[in-house]
């Protein structure tokens, strides 16, 4: 009897085992109807996918990352040779973060299917609390990405719940179509971290190659929330309408920022890398910060360009050779009239629609009145005839 027992513990304790051996796919991030994750088509620039946990989830004892993503044209990225894929338990990148060369994978034009053991992950990513999966690539002409799933688990679980989804293609666009204007020139936030991102962006590129250095005004409402271990900050001017290409930056930790209004200049020839500033289309501020429970602000004055050694500060947009961005009081100024002009439009439209009634009432009136006077009229015609 005693033997059958231990033999019924021992089958029950496998069967246990085994159960939970299978079905332990655990997916970090995936595609759905409602929301397809990619990276539209682009001729420079990163494609990929980043995918934020609200909860951190324990990879340690799991053998591989299973990756599904769509890439048009793998060559291109190849080209430039340039990107990672990351995991992190910091909810971003650059921190507490390990990676792999994605170009190491076997990449192929259309979707591509990867099992990628998470040993082969370097760096001080804390594996028990993953939080954080991103990919980037660049690319050296026209490209996209769609993720279909990113999910870590062993090779002996049941792959059933990896559902394959071959996403629809967004439409690939015109190469001859102009870019649209791109202009974000404030932000507000909170967050550990938190990332304020300032972008301006247009269609057509300008020639600004005769101007030694641009003049930048930077409000910044508590700098000591600024996280340069979590990312820092740049100020970037680009020639290929997106970040991260045909680019020139400043690292803003080498800038004595301090809480409130700053004014500055930076001599553009010490910074000359990549941006090509007879084409210039592309001017970004983004910074990093450690503020869970203020909210921050972040916003420009103006940026403006000019010879070396002119004296910057608030109030002297006007006395610059060339300026990008308007001063903010003018920005503000402008923003007041069109709310105003937009306002009266609307009163002009409700008071119409509210006049309209009374004059169709008005109307109605008259034409009642007139026809009691007509009834009146051939009543009086017959009594005279008798």
């Amino acid at each position: 009897m005693k033997k059958c027992l231990r033999l019924l513990a021992t089958l029950v304790l496998a069967a246990l085992a085994f159960s939970l051996s299978v079905g332990a796919i655990t997916i970090l991030g995936q595609s759905t109807s409602d929301k397809v994750i990619m990276t539209e088509w682009r001729e420079v620039g990163t494609i990929g996918f980043t995918v934020v946990l609200d909860e951190p989830v324990d990879v340690s004892g799991m053998e591989n990352l299973y990756l599904r993503i769509y890439v048009d044209n793998p060559d291109n990225c190849y080209a430039t040779n340039n990107g990672q894929l990351e995991l992190t338990s910091a909810g971003t990148c650059d921190v507490e973060e390990s990676n792999i060369n994605p170009f190491t994978l076997d990449w192929q034009a259309g979707w591509n299917e990867f099992a990628i053991p998470l040993d082969e992950f370097a760096g001080d990513c804390d594996m028990t609390r993953v939080n954080y999966v991103r990919l980037y690539m660049f690319t050296d002409g026209m490209n996209c990405s769609i993720l279909d799933y990113v999910a870590v688990g062993n090779s002996s679980d049941d792959m059933s719940v990896l559902v394959k989804n071959d996403w629809p293609l967004p439409e690939k666009p015109d190469p001859n179509a102009k870019k649209p204007d791109i202009v974000n020139l404030e932000a507000k936030g909170k967050g550990s971290p938190w990332t304020a991102v300032l972008d301006n962006a247009w269609g057509d590129p300008m020639d600004i190659s005769q101007y030694d250095s641009a003049y930048i005004g930077l409000y910044v409402s508590n700098i000591d929330k600024y996280a340069p271990h979590l990312g820092g900050g740049q100020i970037e001017f680009g020639s290929a309408y997106i970040p991260d290409a045909e680019e020139d930056s400043v690292n803003i930790n080498n800038l004595p920022l301090e809480s409130g209004w700053n004014y500055f200049e930076i001599p553009l020839y010490t910074i000359y890398s990549g941006c090509d500033y007879t084409q210039f289309d592309h001017f970004r501020i983004y910074m990093f910060f450690d503020s869970p429970d203020e909210e921050i602000e972040v916003k420009l004055d103006y940026v403006a360009f000019g010879p070396e050694g002119m004296e910057v500060g608030e109030g002297l947009a006007n006395t610059f050779p060339f300026v990008l961005i308007k001063p903010l009081a003018e920005r503000e100024a402008e923003a007041a009239t069109a709310a105003e002009a937009q306002a009266n439009a609307d009163d002009a439209g409700a008071a119409e629609s509210t006049t309209a009634p009374q004059t169709s009432d008005f109307s109605l009136a008259v034409s009642a009145t007139l026809l009691a006077a007509t009834a009146v009229t051939i009543v009086a015609l017959r009594k005279r005839k008798k």
